[in-house]
């Protein structure tokens, strides 16, 4: 037999063999590949850093990921902006943000800064326009707000017996009307004017019966009503 010959015969050899050793890793990944699955062709788990759902075009429509507080799931529209964002704030509670075509936040439901939840509405200049949440002795807390996040109105608690308080402010973000609960546990409503000064009151006396009171522009008593 030649030495061409020779080199021939071991090279079919050894084809011969690739042949087979590829045959074999083909089968065992597919083995693999369906025995990860139940009947129904559903596997128990699936583990990865990352997944991305797309859409037709190719863009990604829905996005798992994790960062460093934990999961996080982002939903974008069909022109790649992020309208949706599921994840964990750094106190640990989970949070939902929505957001506009122009990718600006459009309302947040989460926690506020003592871990109580919360839910922010924003405008479109970014603004937080209204807000519900919990104050720093877990009372519920409502604003509403102008434009440029400035108060409008605000309902919360007083200091005294936690009794409720609703303020009323001006263009000039000052508080002008106050209703809230005395500490004789009665209603009150107070006026001020355009510099912060009262200058009107309505409510009780000492003796609960009811009053009115009336002030000057620097807080001067003027006149009023009371029992007699």
């Amino acid at each position: 037999m030649s030495t061409v010959e020779e080199r021939l015969n071991k090279l079919e050899r050894r084809l011969s063999f690739y042949r087979s050793a590829t045959l074999l890793l083909l089968l065992g990944g597919v083995f693999l590949f369906i025995t990860a699955f139940d009947n129904n062709g559903i596997t128990d788990v699936i583990k990865a850093r990352e997944l991305q759902i797309v859409g037709s075009n190719g863009s990604t429509a829905l996005l798992l990921s994790t960062n460093t507080s934990g999961g996080d799931l982002k939903m974008y529209s069909s022109d790649g902006t992020n309208t949706v964002h599921l994840l964990q704030s750094t106190l640990g509670t989970g949070v939902i943000a929505t957001e506009s075509k122009s990718g600006n936040l459009a309302c947040r439901i989460g926690d506020c800064s003592n871990g109580a939840g919360c839910i922010d509405v924003y405008n479109t200049k970014g603004n937080i326009i209204s807000e519900v949440g919990s104050t720093d002795r877990n009372t519920g807390y409502l604003g509403t707000k102008d434009e440029d996040g400035n108060d409008l109105v605000r309902i919360t608690y007083t200091s005294n017996e936690y009794s409720g308080w609703i303020g009323v402010y001006n263009a000039n973000h000052q508080n002008i009307i106050r209703m809230c609960g005395t500490d004789e546990h009665c209603g009150s409503v107070s006026f001020y004017n355009a510099s912060g000064t009262k200058v009107s009151y309505i409510g009780t006396e000492s003796a609960q019966n009811g009053c009115v009171n009336v002030y000057d522009r620097n807080g001067n008593g003027l006149n009023g009503v009371w029992s007699k």
